[in-house]
């Protein structure tokens, strides 16, 4: 039956231990702000993009003004109507399109002294050459999106670094809440040994020297629970400006050493670490670049057409109606050719993006390189680091029969007191040992979940294991 009962109260707290990490977890994901700044830059860097899209929107201008021209002037139009004073008004509406095309629409009114003239235009332009179907305008596009993307992929290895701080603080105070929970199961040893001494002093059995040393035994003990408490504090109140609330020391758990249970493998592809995507991002940035440098070498052709019709009158009304577009107009047509001499600076800037992806590559090159190396170095520390968890559990469990046995020796005069200090600092050295391997495994197995780009998923999956 009793058995039954330590089984229970196990599980229960390994539960209420998983329970409290994933609160902590999400709670910092969901309430850290620099998590919050961060995530703010993605949505910064995404406007870069929306400002192109932006730009091919529906232009209204206006404009109105007057004009005093001498009716005797050296520089009067042929025209005799022109001459004195005049308003003019002017109102147009533009649109660029993206695949290259831009839409025209102009009124002008010019309100004369003994005339009112109108004209009303409407025209559509093509550039047939380096923007042909927008492809620069694609292009550009294609850039911002790239630049948005490495974004998103700088901050989530920001965020990541800033959860890895996070949880080492977690697992730090989790060890030092082990240690304070060790020195204290060993206090309670050190005062029932001294009370047990005592009475056996008392009874003349043994002398008051070992009631002495008994007592500073438990004073030393008691000394070691500060020290390890201090350690625990300091961490607690880091763990605590990561959520912006005070952590209570309940909320942080302790190793189990009596039944250890070790988490799984960690897998990932090295291909998904932070690094290795903004890499991937910078190189295809580049490209993208080099292609629009490319597009700037063809010559700019613009095809554009136009219909124009005029109005005049002494009447308002009869000169918009005479300059209104239904009416009788001119169709023209026109074709634009711009060619460069040269193309120097083009050639300039072409040559200098191709040494960039170069340095892009080889930088590409060794950061894999790096990954793997240290892929295979982490993988082997896991698997060192396991046995020697297994070997300190063994350890640990004689270490503790041998103090009862030295316990009982000495209770019954057949042992010297020396033998159950130095066993009950045995008992104590091995399971801080114990507990210094399950923190270097955790450390491990966060550091590899890190180089696969996978920190977030691994701790909220190990929360719910």
């Amino acid at each position: 039956m009793k058995k039954h009962i330590l089984i229970l109260i196990f599980f229960l707290t390994s539960m209420s231990s998983q329970a409290s990490i994933k609160g902590l977890l999400n709670e910092f994901l969901e309430k850290n702000y620099l998590l919050k700044s961060n995530k703010l830059s993605v949505d910064e860097s995404a406007q870069e993009f929306n400002a192109l899209w932006a730009s091919k929107t529906y232009f209204l201008n206006f404009s109105a003004g007057f004009n005093t021209t001498p009716s005797r002037s050296a520089n009067r139009e042929a025209s005799d109507f022109e001459a004195g004073d005049f308003n003019n008004y002017n109102l147009s509406l533009n649109k660029t399109f993206n695949w290259g095309g831009e839409f025209s629409f102009n009124n002008r009114f010019n309100a004369l002294k003994q005339i009112n003239m109108f004209t009303q235009d409407i025209s559509y332009s093509q550039n047939m050459g380096r923007d042909f179907l927008g492809k620069s305008f694609k292009l550009e596009l294609a850039m911002a999106n790239i630049n948005k993307e490495k974004t998103e992929v700088i901050v989530k290895g920001a965020n990541q670094a800033l959860l890895q701080k996070f949880y080492m603080t977690f697992i730090s105070a989790k060890f030092h809440r082990t240690m304070v929970n060790l020195q204290t199961e060993a206090k309670k040893r050190a005062v029932k040994r001294k009370d047990n001494i005592v009475k056996r002093v008392e009874a003349g059995i043994l002398e008051k020297v070992d009631a002495y040393r008994a007592e500073i035994a438990v004073m030393a003990k008691e000394e070691d629970i500060k020290s390890a408490r201090f350690s625990l504090n300091e961490n607690l109140q880091e763990v605590s400006a990561g959520v912006h609330r005070k952590i209570q020391e309940s909320e942080v758990p302790y190793f189990s050493l009596r039944k250890v249970v070790l988490p799984g493998e960690v897998k990932g592809d090295l291909e998904s670490n932070f690094k290795v995507s903004e890499k991937k991002k910078e190189i295809k940035f580049i490209k993208e670049n080099l292609k629009k440098i490319k597009r700037s070498f063809l010559p700019d052709i613009n095809i554009r057409l136009s219909y124009k019709t005029e109005g005049s009158g002494f009447e308002v009304t009869d000169t918009l109606g005479e300059g209104n577009l239904g009416q009788g107009g001119k169709l023209a047509g026109s074709i634009s050719l711009v060619i460069p001499l040269g193309y120097e600076q083009n050639k300039v800037d072409q040559a200098s993006k191709r040494i960039a992806l170069n340095r892009q590559q080889y930088q590409m090159k060794n950061l894999r390189s790096e990954l793997d190396n240290m892929e295979s170095g982490l993988k082997d520390r896991v698997e060192m680091v396991r046995k020697n968890i297994e070997s300190a559990t063994k350890r640990r469990r004689i270490s503790a029969k041998t103090l009862e046995e030295q316990n009982r020796l000495y209770l019954k005069g057949r042992a010297p007191l020396d033998t159950v200090v130095i066993a009950e600092e045995q008992l104590i050295l091995n399971e801080m040992r114990l507990a210094q391997f399950l923190l270097q495994l955790e450390q491990i197995l966060v550091s590899q979940s890190i180089i696969y780009g996978d920190l977030e998923n691994y701790l909220v999956s190990r929360g719910n294991n």
